[in-house]
């Protein structure tokens, strides 16, 4: 928060372009477990460790949940004692409370952090390639209009599927999948137009718009899927207000998904990025 700023003063849900608008600010959510230490540490050496490039100043935090063990909560406030980045939730860390958590997480991020920030998810698995994201989010952020003072819907910022977007997915129905989705909870045959949970970003004053109908919409599991499809529709929010993120060649070139020796993977990819480049950015 010293590095942030002042609390958000004004949020009506409308974003207003930085000037220039090559210079703007993000705080990135990293959704992690309490067990996930060495992937925590692998992101602060790695894409976590640069908070300026170019004009843009990034900034991040580690959302977890409360353990259920005594020694991992002692664990995990050293951690936050050394290194200050961890926002921490008063639920219990199960699956069932993902949603709930990322849910709490965006309620702090709308509370604290100014509206004219973007605003990125992730999971701790996921290596960003800096230089490649902020051509991309700069793109969208140039193309977008000053916010009317009656702050319309096509006012919000999108959101920016980095990681996957699906269009039109057809809900699991399978009872032996974990992330399935009853015909009673979500009774349509297609679910709408979403990002995948891997890393997203919009800004935060369309969160606001989002958490806003989150105290009135039935909880999914599936938080990405609900957050991004679901309460965005509800919100107001068009098809077009939800969208891959421009490639430079292909997906992969703006973020990594890693699946196995998660810290040795991290570090493995970002030395095969343009870290000279990024470097010398850096302030």
């Amino acid at each position: 928060m010293q590095n942030i700023g002042e609390v958000n003063p004004d949020n009506n849900g409308c974003f207003s372009p930085p000037d220039p608008r090559e210079h703007w600010a993000m705080i990135t959510m990293v959704k992690s477990w309490t067990v996930n230490a060495v992937n925590r540490q692998a992101i602060r050496e790695t894409w976590g460790s640069i908070t300026r490039i170019e004009g843009v100043n990034l900034e991040m935090c580690f959302l977890l949940a409360r353990p259920k063990n005594a020694a991992l909560q002692g664990e995990l406030k050293k951690e936050n004692e050394k290194y200050g980045d961890i926002l921490q939730i008063d639920i219990e860390e199960t699956t069932d409370h993902f949603t709930a958590r990322s849910v709490a997480g965006m309620n702090w991020i709308v509370k604290n952090i100014p509206a004219n920030f973007l605003f990125s998810s992730c999971d701790d698995n996921m290596v960003l390639n800096l230089d490649n994201f902020i051509m991309s989010i700069t793109e969208t952020v140039k193309r977008q209009k000053p916010a009317s003072k009656a702050c319309m819907i096509s006012d919000v910022f999108p959101f920016i599927c980095v990681f996957s977007f699906r269009r039109s997915d057809p809900p699991s129905r399978d009872v032996n999948n974990p992330w399935s989705i009853t015909s009673e909870l979500y009774p349509p045959d297609v679910l709408p137009a979403h990002c995948q949970g891997g890393f997203y970003t919009t800004s935060v004053s369309t969160i606001r718009l989002i958490i806003a109908k989150a105290t009135v919409t039935r909880v999914m599991a599936l938080d990405a899927v609900w957050l991004t499809g679901i309460l965005r529709q509800k919100a107001g929010m068009d098809a077009n207000s939800v969208n891959a993120a421009h490639a430079i060649d292909y997906p992969g070139e703006l973020v990594r998904y890693v699946e196995k020796d998660i810290p040795s993977a991290m570090r493995k990819y970002w030395e095969g990025f343009s870290k000279k480049k990024i470097c010398t950015c850096t302030v």
